[in-house]
């Protein structure tokens, strides 16, 4: 086969989830499969190609890596959503599948067409995505999902959103989960490393973790309600620490902490790097990841993958990632999440069963197997 990826979201120094589940199964694909070309393109300089082919090189010469930089891929898209932009001018190499692992399948590509959908967050819960990516999602998703000969997701649960939103035949959609890199994230560093990344961000004592971007779909006010509600009053509460970046419209997850006069019990990491996040994980008395909707809820898994017992939402993906392994909750209640805080935190022996269920629970996914998985989609595309 002759395959074309667009690789876009690699363009950036921070990856999102999106470029992160991109480039992993890309990883893990090239060099696999070399009786096939790929070419990986992108909108942008020509610089950047010594800089992603660092990331790809396995020894191998599968892949061609080749850009455009007559256009912006920002101007591109925007473009695409009021006019039909002929992407294969960009990109000209006769190809027999095409692949954009994010939201977006642009017209007139060449091959057939295969595209990811992450979640339908902008038609489950739109107000917490910024209205600009509300309007293109609108505008494009569905006339994408149309023009696809194939697509794929990452869990059960945001394949029956893509149904029942966007009236697509199950048929036509394949899941294809995330997995976790078992180098970063594992159970393995010794105390010392964990200690010194503790240090750095001023965790002192015992603490509960939340790790993700700090936006109200993470549901973190309720979480720092039922946190004030569990913990109050007791002389020995842990430290509830909420690490990640800002994300849209945080200034009322901050208030909530001021309001509840828990400056003191409360701490705000920033952005975490890759090395520390697993780090965190290690050293937490449990994970807590509240969401209201999650397309697959990669933490959780990363979290488990720690040693870490997880308490999660019992809504769209959750379920699915953490099976029996986690403590699910209501997000939707203040009174639940109280509770279930203070039984993860207080019951030893829960939580030791936790963490022995969740390290088999990851043995479940892994990125070789979603990237077989991706390939096979390809063979039956192609054969179409």
């Amino acid at each position: 086969m002759i395959i074309s990826i667009n690789i876009q979201p690699l363009c950036n120094d921070h990856y999102t989830g999106i470029a992160s589940y991109g480039y992993n199964l890309l990883k893990n694909l090239i060099g696999c499969y070399t009786n096939d070309t790929i070419y990986l393109n992108y909108f942008g300089a020509e610089n950047l190609k010594s800089e992603l082919d660092v990331k790809f090189n396995n020894g191998h010469e599968s892949y061609t890596i080749n850009n455009n930089s007559k256009i912006s891929e920002e101007l591109f898209r925007a473009l695409s959503l009021i006019m039909p932009l002929n992407y294969s001018k960009y990109f000209e190499q006769e190809v027999d599948i095409s692949y954009f692992f994010s939201f977006f399948l642009p017209r007139k590509v060449k091959g057939k067409c295969i595209f990811t959908i992450h979640d339908m967050v902008n038609k489950i819960y739109p107000e917490t995505v910024k209205l600009s990516n509300i309007i293109a999602l609108n505008l494009e998703l569905k006339r994408s999902a149309q023009r696809a000969d194939r697509i794929i997701t990452v869990s059960e649960s945001t394949k029956r959103d893509i149904i029942k939103y966007l009236k697509v035949p199950k048929e036509k959609i394949s899941i294809i989960p995330p997995a976790y890199d078992n180098k970063i994230f594992h159970n393995q560093y010794n105390d010392i490393e964990i200690k010194n990344c503790l240090n750095k961000y001023n965790i002192n004592s015992k603490y509960i973790l939340y790790l993700g971007t700090i936006e109200p779909r993470k549901n973190l006010v309720r979480l720092i309600q039922a946190y004030y509600k569990a913990f109050n009053s007791q002389s020995d509460a842990p430290l509830l620490v909420l690490a990640g970046g800002k994300g849209w419209k945080y200034k009322s997850i901050f208030k909530e902490v001021k309001k509840l006069k828990l400056e003191d019990q409360v701490i705000f990491t920033g952005y975490v790097s890759q090395e520390d996040a697993p780090l965190l994980m290690n050293g937490a008395e449990f994970f807590a990841f509240p969401s209201l909707y999650e397309g697959f809820g990669m933490p959780c898994l990363e979290a488990m993958a720690c040693g870490a017992p997880v308490l999660t939402s019992n809504v769209s993906s959750m379920p699915e990632v953490v099976g029996d392994a986690g403590v699910l909750v209501d997000p939707l209640s203040v009174d639940d999440i109280t509770e279930k805080l203070k039984i993860l935190y207080y019951d030893k022996k829960l939580r030791l069963q936790c963490i022995n269920k969740g390290l088999e629970q990851c043995e479940l996914f892994s990125w070789k197997s979603s990237a077989e998985k991706l390939y096979k989609v390809f063979q039956e595309v192609s054969e179409i």
